[in-house]
């Protein structure tokens, strides 16, 4: 049987299940990130995604399956970036300088896996309210260990729960202040980092003393 072709555009293949399945993954961040998981259908996800319901299906049972698969893959580009990012030599300053500047840097390039991870927090479903819980969760538990052996030169210890405590407080100040940044496109990011570090890192600094 012969391929059909079009004047303008030569053969049609048919995507492998692999590439058909990051179609829906993408367009399942896309939507999500946009509406948020309730308002969000598996037609709208077919529609962002270029292919049919049926494909949508084919890879992911339902929309809280799907969900759970954006989640979890966005939540592992964050830690990726996060990690790659992260000076490996140089002083705790340094190093907490260099997480807080990847964290935006992180929002500046992934605006829809931000949205997806640290703005869209309403779910109305337990379940999907339960995977995203659990995912930021995991995420912080990474961060807690990237920071760990700087913190503990500053007193604390990895079972310390001042540790958890002050990673969760620099998450939700970075999260604020990415949200405050967004609409301000004037400032740099050098000079958000600047103010972050005045107000954190020297706040930081007091908890290892007596």
């Amino acid at each position: 049987m012969a391929t059909s072709t079009s004047p303008d555009m030569g053969p049609r293949r048919r995507l492998r299940a692999p590439a058909r399945r990051a179609l829906v993954v993408e367009g399942g961040l896309r939507v999500f990130a946009r509406t948020g998981y309730t308002a969000a259908s598996m037609a709208d996800i077919a529609d962002a995604s270029g292919v049919t319901r049926a494909v949508v299906y084919d890879h992911f049972a339902s929309k809280k399956d799907l969900y759970v698969a954006v989640l979890v893959e966005q939540g592992a580009l964050f830690l990726g970036h996060l990690e790659s990012r992260i000076v490996s030599e140089g002083s705790p300053r340094e190093r907490m300088r260099s997480t807080m500047d990847a964290v935006l840097a992180f929002a500046e390039d992934h605006p829809m896996a931000w949205r997806l991870l640290n703005v869209n927090t309403t779910h109305g479903d337990a379940v999907a309210e339960a995977a995203w819980q659990q995912a930021w969760a995991e995420r912080s538990a990474q961060v807690v260990d990237l920071l760990t052996p700087d913190v503990e030169r500053l007193g604390l210890t990895s079972d310390d729960v001042h540790l958890d405590l002050v990673v969760q407080m620099l998450m939700g100040a970075l999260t604020q202040s990415v949200h405050w940044w967004s609409g301000r496109t004037r400032i740099s990011r050098e000079a958000v980092l600047d103010a972050g570090m005045a107000l954190m890192w020297d706040g930081l600094g007091q908890l290892g003393r007596p």
